[in-house]
């Protein structure tokens, strides 16, 4: 096992191959803050003060994707035909990227408060996010 969360496998019996078994969320004093379910595929993602976005798949329990953000996040939410994922930021910013990690769809700062919650609407026309500002603010 390693500080960051890891655990590995090395075959010493074959060219001393490495395989990384385990992984997860790590930063000194670190928190996992955001979880959510992918509405149609067997994955969870999550964000953590680590400045990190993991998705994983639950069934075999791997991470698949993984995208450095740069700042530390507090929640997110996949839309409802789960092509995106919506992240709420500790500075007050809203980051929405494709469901692979890979593009930047959106982003916006909402306000310099942290950002705790956020959800899409039912039919998926709406974003709404929760500040430490003490407003709710509602996205097209």
């Amino acid at each position: 096992g390693t500080k960051a969360s890891e655990i590995y496998e090395v075959n010493i019996m074959n060219n001393n191959e490495v395989y990384r078994l385990v992984e997860g969320h790590f930063e000194t004093k670190a928190e996992l803050w955001g979880l959510t379910s992918h509405p149609t595929l067997r994955r969870i993602a999550t964000c953590a003060d680590d400045k990190t976005v993991r998705i994983w798949d639950y069934k075999s329990r791997k991470q698949i994707y993984i995208s450095d953000v740069d700042v530390k996040c507090r929640a997110l939410a996949y839309n409802t035909d789960g092509s995106h994922l919506a992240i709420a930021t500790l500075d007050g910013k809203v980051l929405v990227l494709s469901d692979d990690l890979t593009a930047t769809i959106a982003k916006v700062t909402l306000t310099t408060q942290w950002t705790q919650v956020i959800a899409y609407s039912p039919d998926g026309s709406l974003l709404a996010v929760g500040a430490h500002d003490s407003c709710i603010y509602v996205l097209e």
